[in-house]
């Protein structure tokens, strides 16, 4: 979304640590101000933060131990520039690639390397076409429950209160599922006999397990 508005850019930045970090600041001030930037970017209305979770890297080259691992490895961006440059930066042949190519792309060896939250990698399938996994935590992505701030304002003023109170809806809730979630895709990796987490800027896989 920083395409839209440029404070969303914040989230590639290690701000958020842990999960009661991210809770903290989307539950409070800073949701609201990233919610006010994108309805006056975009016109469009954040009505709550589910979680999406942190994102971790993926790759079918070599395990990932240190930074300079990352380098010449053909790593998959969203579309966004300053993905490109950050990933640029790490080392990697980094190119931007619409998410419905991304497997495709990782089993043909067009890319090598992508990175998500462990249950998308784990509900797509990625661990079919890439060895290795870096419990990185690298960025953290909130998934925002949105609508077109006209429609929203259209709606009659005793519905509007209703749609930001649903239980679903809050960050500690949702961020309790996806933790769930979480836990239950990395066992069955286990199962499936994933190849070693790596290690990577001196922190064990154990210490990021779910």
């Amino acid at each position: 979304m920083g395409g839209f508005a440029e404070p969303f850019y914040c989230l590639i930045c290690l701000i958020f640590f842990a999960i009661m970090h991210m809770l903290t600041g989307f539950g409070q001030r800073v949701g609201d101000e990233l919610a006010q930037a994108l309805q006056d970017a975009a016109g469009v209305k954040i009505l709550g933060w589910m979680e999406n979770g942190f994102r971790y890297e993926t790759n079918s080259v070599r395990p990932i131990n240190a930074i300079s691992d990352l380098r010449g490895i053909k790593h998959r961006t969203q579309e966004s520039s300053v993905q490109v440059d950050t990933w640029t930066a790490l080392g990697t042949d980094a190119a931007p690639m619409a998410w419905t190519e991304v497997f495709t792309a990782l089993q043909q060896g067009v890319m090598e390397s992508q990175e998500n939250p462990i249950p998308t990698i784990y509900d797509v399938k990625f661990q079919d076409v890439q060895d290795y996994l870096a419990m990185t935590q690298h960025v953290y992505s909130p998934a925002p429950l949105m609508i077109g701030a006209q429609l929203f304002d259209s709606l009659s003023p005793r519905i509007r209160p209703s749609c930001r109170r649903l239980p679903i809806w809050r960050p500690r809730s949702s961020a309790r599922r996806r933790r769930n979630s979480r836990r239950g895709s990395w066992a069955n990796w286990k199962l499936r006999e994933w190849r070693s987490p790596s290690r990577i800027w001196g922190r064990s896989a154990k210490q990021f397990s779910p």
